[in-house]
C-alpha cells in the first residue's frame, strides 16, 4: 500500500507543518488488517491516532501511465483508516516507522465500483 502524507491543508496546519512541494509518499506493510480493532494499537506508543481515508483500489500494477489514462486503472474505491504513532513521528520524523505496524492500515471490507470519477 502506498500512501501520501500531508496531502491536505488542514492536516498540515494541525501538525504545524508546511505543505510539501512534492508528494510525501510512504508505504504500509502488505499484511495490513482489513478490520479495525482497539487491540491493534502498538503498546510502545502513547499517542496513537487514526485518520479516515478514501482509498483507491487499482485493477493491476501501474507505472508510467499518462494522466489522461490513469482512471482506466482504477477498480474502485473503499474506506480506510490510517493509524499512526504520532509520538514516534515527532521523535524522528520517519513516517514508515510511525505508520508501519502490521495493523496500521485497515481498509474495506467493500469496494465501490462505479463510473463516477473522483478527481
Amino acid at each position: 500500500m502506498v500512501a501520501c502524507a500531508l496531502n491536505y491543508i488542514d492536516h498540515a496546519k494541525e501538525l504545524g507543518r508546511a505543505l510539501p512541494k512534492e508528494p510525501k509518499l510512504f508505504s504500509s506493510p502488505q499484511h495490513v488488517e482489513s478490520s479495525f480493532r482497539r487491540d491493534c494499537f502498538p503498546k510502545a506508543s502513547r499517542d496513537y491516532r487514526f485518520e479516515a481515508e478514501l482509498c483507491i483500489v487499482l485493477k493491476r500494477q501501474v507505472k508510467d501511465v499518462a494522466e489522461k489514462d490513469a482512471l482506466d486503472y482504477v477498480l474502485g474505491y473503499t474506506c480506510g483508516n490510517d493509524l499512526g504513532a504520532f509520538d514516534f513521528l515527532e521523535a524522528d520524523g520517519i513516517v514508515t516507522r510511525a505508520r508501519g505496524f502490521d495493523t496500521s492500515g485497515p481498509i474495506g471490507p467493500w469496494i465501490a465500483t462505479s463510473s463516477i470519477r473522483i478527481i
